[in-house]
């Protein structure tokens, strides 16, 4: 089962061009015991803030002007990621054309009660550790996949060059790897690079 990091307390940072809005969600997050982190008012200004205040959590208007907040959302998240929550006032909780799932962990829409904005956060935050989680495994596999190549072509060198079979090939990167003392990736991929230079 997949653990992700908890938290119970979110730096927010709010963006709307409606004071009502801004109002209503800076109550109900302080009612939860959240911290406002910053205020703005235009999408431009909300990325600033995100660099300047590194917040948990930013929740911002669809519609901001200059910048969008789906917009501004894959901006933050391009620099530092984090969950962002937007702000719909259609009623529409799902993303629009053009927009990127991943910069978005969940929409939102009026009333603005505690005991709605509370558990949008938590799923918020939820979305956006299991995103982080399915993308730092996709690092991990792409990078098992390029060591494996690696081991592989280093195995078609030695078995090439030296007229080694396919286990000796093996074994004898192995072998190189313990006198080294590194990893047998590391040992293919120096192989690898000097044969390359070797053909040139």
């Amino acid at each position: 089962m997949e653990q992700f990091r908890e938290k119970s307390v979110f730096k927010v940072l709010l963006a709307s061009r409606r004071e009502r809005d801004m109002a209503e969600l800076a109550r109900c997050l302080t009612e939860l015991g959240h911290q406002v982190a910053g205020l703005a008012r235009e999408g431009r200004a909300a990325c600033l803030l995100h660099h300047e205040l590194r917040p948990d959590l930013a929740m911002l208007d669809q519609d901001l002007p200059n910048l969008d907040g789906v917009e501004a959302a894959r901006r933050m998240n391009a620099r530092r990621p984090l969950p962002v929550l937007i702000i719909s006032r259609n009623g529409c909780e799902r993303p629009g054309p053009g927009a990127d799932p991943a910069s978005v962990s969940a929409y939102c829409v009026p009333p603005w009660e505690p005991s709605l904005v509370g558990p949008i956060l938590a799923m918020a935050w939820r979305n956006h550790q299991r995103l982080c989680h399915l993308e730092g495994r996709v690092r991990e596999l792409d990078q098992a996949l390029s060591e494996r190549k690696d081991i592989e072509r280093a195995k078609g060198v030695l078995m090439e060059r030296r007229g080694l079979s396919l286990d000796q090939a093996e074994q004898r990167l192995q072998s190189e790897a313990r006198r080294r003392g590194v990893g047998l990736a590391q040992v293919a991929r120096d192989l690898v690079c000097a044969q390359a230079v070797l053909a040139k």
